[in-house]
């Protein structure tokens, strides 16, 4: 029995390690950096230090992932020098060590460890950083290799929007549940939060009112016959055009209508010009490209017609924004 202590503590020791590791790995991930930036602008030592420690977050899951595998090849070999003593495993030792420990350390080294320090990463992070802090410093060397190779094996093929990929969208989905789960977004900030990413996504066709179903007035129209147009209507904004009505030519406004004194004047004197985007260009895009340009409405158009501007409908900027936050009764 005694004999048998050795190689039995190890493979003891190499699951605690290894399931350290693993958790502690998951806990950076669900770890508050808000809270613990708190505590350790309050001096908490034990917060500074873990501070520091996720300062450098690829060169610490570089040690960490170090220190996991080291752990698991030791308990392995561990065990098979322990199976390879006994006669009825003989060669087969390293297969039935395999089979022993690949069940227990999927159980006990990765699923346990790893919930138990996403549903408590506040206090677990902290508690148990010393393990890591010794493990993070030793394997600085071999880390710090690891994780510049793979800093250069990421990079290869990024293009400008590398920082706007599918691996920086899942951390932000990730952070949002979070702060969902904790209390710190309600319901309506977390709808929001996730309709400004979904914008990406949406064309300006998505959003805009049709041009069969939005009100126009021709460019030979009076000033006072567009009045008498929009009266009882809560419009600011109509689409003048010119021959059909999708080739808009400007854009009526309510408050320059003042400055024509009577109503018999022609309305092409005082429109103003408009600002037209293709159907297709993404509601992203849309929103700045009306910012920059103080716009609040757009005429949307068809790429399909090269010799001219064909409008197939009109969207406000009250059209995007209901698109985070809701429909809104008043604007």
């Amino acid at each position: 029995m005694i004999e048998f202590l050795t190689p039995v503590t190890l493979v003891i020791i190499g699951l605690l390690f290894a399931g350290l590791f693993s958790g502690y790995e998951t806990g950076i991930y669900c770890l508050n950096r808000y809270r613990l930036n708190i505590r350790a602008a309050r001096r908490d030592r034990a917060a500074m230090l873990v501070k520091r420690l996720v300062s450098r977050p690829h060169h610490l899951i570089s040690s960490i992932l170090l220190g996991t595998n080291i752990s698991v090849y030791v308990a392995t070999v561990a065990l098979t020098s322990c199976l390879a003593r006994q006669t009825a495993v003989g060669e087969s030792a390293d297969m039935v060590a395999t089979v022993i420990l690949a069940p227990i350390f999927f159980v006990m080294a990765d699923v346990v460890p790893k919930n138990i320090f996403r549903l408590r990463a506040d206090t677990l992070v902290v508690k148990y950083r010393w393990p890591v802090v010794v493990a993070h410093t030793i394997l600085s060397v071999p880390a710090a290799i690891l994780s510049a190779v793979g800093t250069f094996i990421g990079s290869i093929g990024a293009g400008d929007d590398a920082g706007s990929g599918p691996g920086v969208r899942a951390d932000i989905l990730f952070n949002v549940s979070e702060a969902r789960e904790r209390g710190c977004l309600s319901g309506f900030q977390d709808r929001a939060v996730l309709n400004v990413m979904l914008l990406s996504e949406k064309k300006l066709r998505d959003v805009m009112v049709p041009l069969d179903r939005v009100v126009c007035a021709p460019d030979t129209a009076s000033v006072g016959e567009i009045r008498e147009l929009m009266s009882g209507r809560c419009y600011s904004r109509v689409p003048v055009y010119s021959g059909g009505r999708d080739c808009v030519t400007g854009i009526f406004h309510i408050l320059d209508a003042p400055l024509m004194g009577g109503g018999d004047e022609p309305v092409r004197q005082i429109i103003r010009s408009a600002f037209f985007l293709s159907a297709d260009m993404p509601l992203h895009l849309c929103l700045r490209a009306m910012q920059s340009g103080r716009r609040h409405m757009v005429v949307a158009v068809d790429d399909g017609e090269p010799s001219r501007k064909a409008a197939l409908g009109i969207a406000t900027l009250k059209d995007i924004v209901e698109e985070i936050v809701g429909e809104l009764a008043a604007w």
